[in-house]
């Protein structure tokens, strides 16, 4: 019935900024799982931990730092134990957030499913406000808190970028070998990135 998107994660660090790919190299770091195998490739020691112990971790300097978007520098009150946020684009995709099983949906009469059909579009605006609006807090709040914020060239981001797709190329073909044909989805989604019909990183 609708689907979310999110704000791109960036990274929070505790002691140092990551200004180019470069500064990846030797940094101990909660991330996602999808995006492991290219911190590897970037010298960084990438782990999995629940994001409820991302706090402690980072204050007892267990990690250097966790890629998150910037709204948890609130929520999550990293702004106690770290100092500095990336802006470099983690890619993400949009996950279903409203939804009902099918026999429910086939319970309801022809009017009604047109009314949620058509108020999808409106759940999904009011997630991107409200989505933007907590970015925009945790920017606020961090840069109130001491919090520096900094970005890599764009022609670092294009590099990062390419990592990402040229990873999620090699997922899609390792599907393949437990019967998932994943390629066409891959290439789908690479063409509507290059039309500009979806953004490489969640938010259409």
């Amino acid at each position: 019935l609708a689907v979310q998107g999110g704000n791109f994660p960036g990274v929070l660090t505790r002691d140092r900024p990551i200004r180019s790919l470069a500064d990846f190299k030797g940094l101990r770091l909660r991330a996602q799982s999808d995006a492991v195998d290219i911190l590897k490739q970037l010298g960084a020691d990438p782990v999995n931990m629940p994001m409820g112990e991302v706090y402690s971790a980072l204050a007892k300097g267990v990690i250097d730092g966790v890629v998150a978007p910037a709204d948890t520098i609130r929520s999550l009150h990293f702004a106690e134990v770290a100092k500095h946020f990336t802006t470099i684009r983690f890619s993400r995709g949009a996950y279903p957030a409203r939804a009902m099983s099918d026999k429910t949906w086939r319970t309801l009469p022809p009017d009604l499913q047109a009314i949620l059909a058509d108020g999808r579009k409106v759940w999904e605006a009011a997630l991107n406000r409200q989505l933007l609006k907590a970015e925009q807090a945790g920017i606020d709040y961090g840069k109130k808190e001491g919090i520096t914020f900094s970005s890599i060239p764009e022609q670092e981001q294009r590099a990062f970028d390419a990592l990402y797709n040229k990873d999620a190329r090699i997922q899609a073909e390792r599907l393949g070998k437990i019967g998932i044909d994943a390629v066409p989805i891959y290439e789908e989604a690479q063409r509507l990135i290059a039309g500009g019909e979806i953004r490489c990183g969640g938010k259409p």
